[in-house]
């Protein structure tokens, strides 16, 4: 299966997911959203931007939020706070961000699922999956899992890439690498600027117990694992983020034999950051 220049060169850029991603990592409560208000912006791109805490949102701001939504002809943004977790989701026109927050009211009493993981059975990216994914997986079979300088296609991947090697006497493995837009350096850029390649875990405590168990069993079995993320995220500041992301981890080995493992991960958008899975 090919990957065409085009199909890369779109995959990095999507402009609408990565401003999603950073509105998420942005966004900060004060005092009006504490109260139930909505905190409304346009941006440069003339972008109707609503904030707000969809739990606090109350009455009368909701009537308020409609009509703003509803009036605005191009592209309308909610960023909102969800079980104590921010979010954001972008729709094409305001009539269909009202209709989105009118799904979100009805739903925010219903419990959902605090921390979700969907793993695939076959760790093979699909055909729809992003190009850096597939990209990832064509260059581990090509190079039979080695990491080695010089390796054809490896810079290009390296920016999107977290690889780490196993520690002795059961402890957590360390990161030997961590690509400038992966998730560690997106959430935690100042840490994994600062501590990242010497650290064996990260700063969000309960997503390490998640991730850490997908690695082990990698490292265990050999065989490669690709699944989707869901989860309340640590954000640097104490805030925390809904952030789903796709992952593909790797088994592989450094130029010198050692074992690693390589973890390729990209943000998901659309309905799954918006609306977190529902608690059987």
């Amino acid at each position: 299966m090919q990957i065409s220049k085009q199909e890369w060169a779109a995959a990095p850029a999507a402009p609408r997911r990565a401003n999603l991603i950073k509105d998420i990592i942005a966004a900060r409560s004060c005092a009006a959203i504490e109260r139930g208000e909505v905190i409304e912006h346009r941006d440069a791109a003339g972008t109707l931007c609503l904030r707000f805490d969809l739990h606090l949102l109350d009455e009368s701001w909701r009537n308020l939020a409609l009509d703003r939504l509803c009036a605005h002809a191009g592209v309308a943004k909610l960023i909102f706070r969800y079980q104590k977790a921010w979010t954001a989701a972008a729709r094409s026109n305001g009539r269909d961000a009202a209709d989105l927050l009118e799904r979100l009211l009805a739903h925010r009493a219903v419990t959902r699922v605090p921390l979700t993981q969907h793993v695939y059975r076959d760790p093979t990216p699909p055909a729809d999956a992003n190009p850096m994914l597939r990209a990832s997986w064509k260059l581990w079979e090509r190079t039979r899992g080695l990491i080695s300088d010089g390796a054809a296609g490896l810079a290009r991947l390296l920016p999107f890439m977290q690889i780490s090697v196993p520690n002795q006497h059961g402890e957590r493995p360390r990161f030997v690498h961590i690509g400038g837009r992966t998730t560690c350096a997106v959430l935690w850029r100042d840490w994994s600027a600062r501590e990242g390649l010497a650290s064996c875990s990260i700063p969000d405590e309960k997503l390490e117990v998640l991730v850490s168990q997908a690695y082990s069993r990698v490292l265990e079995t050999g065989d490669p694992q690709f699944d989707d993320i869901i989860a309340p995220i640590a954000r640097a500041d104490g805030e925390y983020a809904w952030l789903p992301y796709r992952r593909l981890i790797l088994p592989c080995r450094l130029a010198n034999d050692r074992p690693a493992f390589n973890c390729a991960t990209h943000f998901l958008s659309g309905p799954e950051a918006a609306i977190p899975t529902v608690a059987p």
